[in-house]
């Protein structure tokens, strides 16, 4: 798939989020800081998702810099994969966001290209100084019956400065 693209934590992860099930809004985390409630979309993004191989799929999205011949500025890239198989879901995904200020939360017409793009909340106004962001996340549901019982751990990591060799 080619365009406006939803990260792999997203896909993976997202179904298994309480907030994504019942929860709303009022169950994500603040700010959506870590997208499992969808409010970032990747622009000129790649993505490719598997076919099911015996109840296995993964998938992997890379967003252009948008900056021409300059491809990691502003890159955005996931990975993930999941297992669904009668009443078990399990899902893990992966993304690496650079300059998250722009490439990330920036991604709307009303964006500033200099300033801060995330004013909107003290939670994560500090990413908007962030080199790169990291999300990592897990989850599993499984049903008995009409009840499911699930878990999801998600980790959000920042870095003000890139690491260099």
């Amino acid at each position: 798939m080619l365009g406006r693209q939803y990260d792999s934590v997203v896909d993976y992860t997202g179904s298994l989020e309480v907030g994504s099930q019942w929860g709303t809004f009022y169950g994500a985390h603040p700010g959506d800081l870590d997208n499992m409630n969808n409010s970032n979309r990747m622009n000129n993004a790649i993505k490719f998702t598997s076919a099911n191989y015996a109840s296995f799929t993964f998938g992997v999205m890379y967003s252009l810099g948008g900056k021409a011949g300059q491809f990691n500025r502003n890159q955005i890239w996931s990975v993930g994969a999941g297992y669904s198989r009668g009443p078990l879901v399990l899902g893990a995904g992966y993304l690496n966001v650079k300059d998250p200020n722009f490439s990330f939360f920036g991604n709307t017409p009303s964006s500033s290209a200099t300033a801060s793009n995330m004013t909107a909340s003290r939670v994560y106004s500090g990413f908007a100084s962030a080199h790169t962001q990291q999300v990592i996340s897990a989850g599993g549901a499984y049903t008995f019956g009409a009840a499911t019982v699930g878990v999801t751990h998600i980790a959000t990591r920042s870095s003000r400065t890139s690491a260099r060799a």
